[in-house]
């Protein structure tokens, strides 16, 4: 069963180059993904009250044309059947007639209080599984050896990065690798993020930058030493 919303870009949104921003983007798809659990249920606040919730362990993200501000957006998604401890969900925003972005994210659903991972069928929604999405950009690639990487920032992440979870939330990510570039005159045009460990509020990530084959690749180290994130994107220039 696919969840539809009906939004306006607001100017918050958008960018350098008044367009809506990667982070932006995303955090559409997963406020509609929200809105069809809150809605239809069992929503993130019941699964919470019994002590579970879901982390997103991928995400990959075609992002075909720009938004602008005022634009009015329709944004689509809808989840696979779960198997095993996986549950996929996909999303779509469409202008009218044009898409715009499409994604698939992965999640898991863990124990809140063991953190241990809990099989899929433990997530019984009140709404059916849908159709496959086709995604171009690839979820996975070779990533460039160690020594490729150069440190180009360090970030600590604040309140304004966390959400419930004391965590930076995933929607951040692409605006701190974005952080580690020139974006003007250039955004995004598809990106893949894995996320390994989360990153509490407090924690000072170092983020790491290569560039290979037209793709730029990141990866966000936090103090011990654990990779938080592995990301690749490619840019593409303003025509």
């Amino acid at each position: 069963m696919k969840w539809t919303e009906n939004i306006k870009v607001s100017p918050h949104d958008t960018d350098i180059n008044t367009v809506v921003s990667a982070s932006s983007l995303i955090r559409y798809m997963q406020d509609a993904a929200n809105s069809q659990l809150h809605n239809l249920g069992p929503s993130n606040e019941e699964l919470r009250a019994d002590g579970k919730a879901f982390i997103l362990s991928r995400i990959i993200c075609d992002l075909y044309e720009p938004a602008y501000n005022y634009d009015e957006l329709t944004v689509q998604t809808w989840s696979r059947e779960a198997r095993g401890f996986s549950m996929s969900r996909f999303h779509r925003i469409m202008r009218g007639n044009t898409l715009i972005a499409a994604a698939e994210t992965i999640w898991a659903m863990v124990d809140i209080k063991t953190k241990q991972p809990l099989r899929a069928s433990e997530f019984k929604p009140n709404f059916e599984p849908d159709e496959k999405l086709d995604i171009n950009f690839p979820a996975r690639i070779h990533f460039p050896e160690n020594e490729c990487f150069a440190k180009v920032f360090e970030h600590t992440v604040l309140y304004s990065d966390t959400d419930i979870n004391q965590h930076m939330n995933n929607t951040k990510y692409p605006d701190l690798y974005c952080n580690a570039i020139d974006m003007r005159g250039r955004r995004p045009s598809g990106i893949s993020i894995s996320f390994l460990n989360e990153a509490p509020i407090g924690e000072k990530l170092d983020v790491y930058l290569a560039e290979e084959n037209g793709y730029l690749f990141f990866k966000s180290i936090r103090q011990d030493g654990k990779i938080n994130t592995e990301a690749f994107m490619k840019l593409e220039e303003f025509k």
